[in-house]
């Protein structure tokens, strides 16, 4: 097998797949001159949360299937139609895994982390069960110091994908901000996928992707805007509210408590030394 043929080429190094890999935010964490797939993957762990680090095999592995129909079935697809196709898939696959109850638990506290001051911290999060009504998307809006400055529910009657209801939870938090003259926000979001469409310039031809565009020109209203990757684990409240809307079918909005479901989750999120 040649230099150009290897299983790091094919997966990673290829110049066909650079714009996959840049449009999700991997290529410029490549290693160079490595030619075993272990090694890579090694290099790669090491520079990757765990989050971050399964995504990039997803993403792999469906490079690696769409190489096979390209090569067995003379199936090659456009770059604009399979980068939201992998998306969907992986948001598929990943919110059906099970949790492994005998995993160690990480001995690193991981929690909700202030912005800075001056900023609003804005925490999306949808809720909904796969090909069955009814969807809950939840936001809250943080200061520095971690208070409520206004959260809402939104209820949703209708089938949404994941990926249409989690943008759409972006962009209704962004109206929210923008409804109390907030200029400087962060937005964070459990989702991955989601986010990396955000910081990347592809544009997709969905359901969901119009509402990407909606964010990308409404962010241009802001001083300052950033879209930010968090863990569930840091999306506590507002993964609350969506779970609470979706089932209880409110939607609302609050300024100064919360429903019982997500005001015990905020104080316990609040950052060291401070209280509500």
């Amino acid at each position: 097998m040649s230099h150009d043929e290897d299983v790091c080429h094919a997966l990673w190094n290829c110049p066909k797949l650079h714009k996959v890999w840049k449009h999700f935010g991997f290529l410029h964490q490549f290693p160079t001159s490595l030619r075993y797939a272990p090694d890579f993957l090694m290099v790669m762990k090491g520079k990757l949360s765990k989050d971050e680090f399964i995504f990039f095999i997803g993403i792999t592995w469906l490079i690696w299937f769409r190489r096979n129909k390209c090569i067995f079935q003379n199936k090659d697809i456009d770059d604009s139609i399979w980068i939201p196709w992998a998306m969907e898939m992986l948001e598929m696959h990943l919110a059906a895994a099970p949790k492994d109850s005998h995993q160690k638990p990480t001995q690193d506290k991981v929690c909700w982390s202030p912005p800075p001051l001056g900023s609003f911290m804005i925490n999306t999060d949808a809720s909904l069960i796969e090909g069955k009504p009814g969807c809950g998307l939840g936001f809250i809006i943080r200061d520095h110091l971690g208070e409520l400055v206004t959260a809402a529910t939104e209820y949703i009657p209708g089938c949404l994908s994941v990926l249409m209801a989690e943008t759409l939870a972006i962009r209704l938090a962004m109206k929210l901000a923008a409804s109390r003259s907030l200029q400087n926000i962060l937005i964070a979001s459990d989702n991955q996928s989601v986010i990396t469409a955000l910081k990347g310039q592809t544009r997709f031809n969905t359901d969901w992707g119009k509402i990407l565009e909606d964010c990308t020109i409404a962010s241009k209203h802001f001083n300052t805007l950033s879209f930010n990757f968090t863990p569930r684990k840091c999306n506590n409240v507002a993964h609350c509210l969506a779970n609470w809307s979706r089932v209880a079918h409110v939607s609302d909005v609050w300024t100064s408590f919360l429903p019982n479901c997500a005001a015990a989750t905020l104080i316990a999120d609040m950052p060291q030394g401070v209280s509500l």
